[in-house]
């Protein structure tokens, strides 16, 4: 199924507070709809295209295949920190395309070894905290997760930003 990781970056940042910034009631809509797949579609996970629309603009675009760590490897490790129940959710990954960005270039990863942890995060912080690409009242964001022949299609949603 489809689910948007979404991010309170006004208070992720100035408040270093990554779980709370991503736990409020109304993040992490899910759906439309759960896809049960069977065996023979598993051999589809990796053709499954993940997309994300902010104002009708391509904001992410990937296929789970592309995707750093492939969902089995995400389960099989958190299996070795948590117990997993039937019905639980899992998100898996994310394809690049979030506002949010770190440092691209290898100088600047490099360098940011020699810096203090407390300063590359002020920096960081910075950097991001009046990021433009950040949501806001109004904004309208549609995921979608399907394979191209749409074969295997786990739907799409569409979601406005209100202010809480």
């Amino acid at each position: 199924m489809v689910n948007n990781d979404i991010s309170a970056r006004d208070v992720q940042l100035p408040q270093w507070q990554f779980y709370k910034g991503k736990s409020y009631r109304t993040f992490g809509p899910t759906g439309p709809w759960l896809t049960l797949i069977d065996q023979d579609d598993v051999k589809q996970i990796p053709k499954l295209r993940l997309q994300l629309f902010v104002n009708g603009k391509g904001r992410q675009d990937a296929l789970a295949d592309d995707l750093f760590f492939q969902p089995p490897e995400t389960l099989t490790e958190l299996s070795d920190v948590q117990d997993f129940a039937e019905g639980d959710l899992l998100a898996t990954g994310t394809p690049g395309g979030v506002a949010m960005q770190a440092p691209k270039s290898k100088l600047l990863m490099f360098m940011s070894k020699l810096i203090p942890e407390a300063k590359k995060w002020e920096i960081f912080i910075d950097k991001n905290v009046s990021n433009p690409d950040f949501l806001k009242p109004g904004d309208v964001i549609q995921s979608r997760i399907a394979t191209e022949d749409g074969s295997l299609d786990l739907g799409t949603q569409a979601n406005k930003i209100v202010q809480g």
